[in-house]
């Protein structure tokens, strides 16, 4: 437990892994209707929109990730940093919240 970043000790790792999988997967549908139906107009559209709501949805699911105590938005605050392709394992990896220092913090 030493290791436990802030994320898991509040039970929202759950929330960063459904944006992980719904993004994957909407991804998949789209590459599966331009693929398999480049003709058929009604089932391409379809398939897209669903995969934009998969995408959507998994997006509001990752920025519902917040701090308990002054309810700042993790996942849009490991974003607002200069652009990285570690945003999300500094996110997975935090100890603390960087704007309250949460848990750690135990007073007020």
């Amino acid at each position: 437990m030493t290791n436990e970043s802030v994320i898991r000790s509040t039970s929202q790792a759950w929330k960063f892994y459904a944006f992980n999988i719904l993004s994957l997967m909407s991804v998949f549908v789209i590459v599966v209707a331009a693929v398999y139906f480049p003709t058929s107009k009604w089932q391409t559209t379809f398939l897209s929109i669903f995969g934009g709501l998969l995408a959507c949805i998994g997006f509001f699911i990752a920025l519902s990730i917040q701090c308990p105590k002054c309810q700042s938005r993790w996942w849009k605050l490991s974003l607002n940093k200069p652009v990285s392709s570690r945003a999300h394992a500094k996110l997975m990896s935090m100890k603390a919240c960087p704007c309250c220092d949460f848990p750690q913090n135990k007073s007020a």
